[in-house]
């Protein structure tokens, strides 16, 4: 009878948990798209340097797979922002995906090395923190890196992986993991540790279903 009930309700919690977790992600994704676009009409525009305009040409003059007259730091932001032809909307475009790169990670983060359901609220706190602690100077400056946006790919490549789940599916987390290390070649030295650790402190998704 016991195994009898464990059959039943076993499936029943892990699709209310799945179904739990797309609501989720769904929020965050909401939350993140609001949040870049919020930030990107915001006053940081003061604050670009030669650096963040260089990606802006980039894009608008010559295009190139790394950053000018270096062979690291993948330029994918510039390859997304080519259709985009007005300098104004180029910068805005670009912006607010470096944006979208920063909110993401902060959740993707608390979504591999905390438990759930708890990464939502760490994702959100550490959030928080990060843009009330720091200026719009600072912010302009932290965003005209690369790291952001390597670790928002990198981390939702991971997370892609880790699931049982169609070619479809491993194929577009490879690529994610790929973009990565192309924009950022040192997202080596902080995603391989990163997967050890979770790995021994028992974070990995189990049963390797739902969100």
């Amino acid at each position: 009878m016991q195994e009898l009930l464990q059959d039943v309700v076993f499936p029943i919690k892990i699709r209310r948990s799945e179904s739990e977790g797309r609501l989720w992600l769904g929020a965050v994704a909401v939350l993140a798209v609001a949040l870049s676009v919020w930030m990107d009409l915001s006053p940081t525009h003061r604050y670009h340097s030669g650096d963040s305009a260089v990606q802006i040409l980039t894009s608008l003059v010559h295009w190139t797979p790394f950053f000018w007259e270096q062979n690291r730091f993948g330029m994918l932001l510039p390859l997304l922002a080519l259709p985009v032809r007005n300098p104004y909307h180029n910068l805005l475009f670009q912006v607010g995906l470096r944006f979208l790169a920063c909110v993401l990670s902060f959740f993707l983060l608390a979504r591999m090395a905390v438990p759930r359901p708890y990464w939502p609220a760490v994702g959100a706190v550490s959030l928080g923190l990060f843009l009330t602690t720091r200026s719009l100077a600072h912010h302009t400056y932290l965003l005209t890196q690369p790291y952001f946006q390597a670790m928002a790919l990198g981390l939702g490549g991971v997370l892609l992986l880790e699931r049982e789940a169609s070619r479809a599916r491993i194929a577009a987390g490879v690529l994610l993991v790929a973009l990565s290390f192309w924009i950022s070649p040192g997202t080596l030295f902080w995603l391989l540790p990163l997967l050890l650790v979770r790995r021994a402190a028992g974070l990995e998704t189990v049963p390797r279903r739902g969100l």
